[in-house]
């Protein structure tokens, strides 16, 4: 689920597609019904993949918190010791 649009899997599809969904998806956050922002943002917000996450923050560690078995999301840690919630594994 992409935050921004609150629409699944839409990191994947084309921005024509991406910026129809955020003019037209009831959940997608209200800014988006201005033409113009729902354009650039559909353009430009891209979710950072996990080889991305680890090659900006490399000190740092990577928790994966999963949903249904799939990445739902990537968090970085560093500079203090942390244990990982049973809900969150490290990678």
């Amino acid at each position: 689920m992409e935050p921004h649009f609150l629409f699944p899997f839409i990191q994947y599809l084309p921005t024509t597609l991406k910026y129809f969904i955020a003019r037209n998806w009831p959940l997608a956050r209200r800014m988006f019904r201005n033409p113009k922002l729902a354009r650039e943002n559909a353009e430009t917000i891209r979710l950072l993949t996990q080889r991305e996450m680890r090659e900006l923050i490399p000190e740092a560690d990577l928790y994966v918190e999963r949903a249904m078995g799939l990445a739902k999301s990537f968090t970085a840690y560093h500079g203090f010791d942390s244990v990982p919630t049973p809900w969150n594994e490290a990678t």
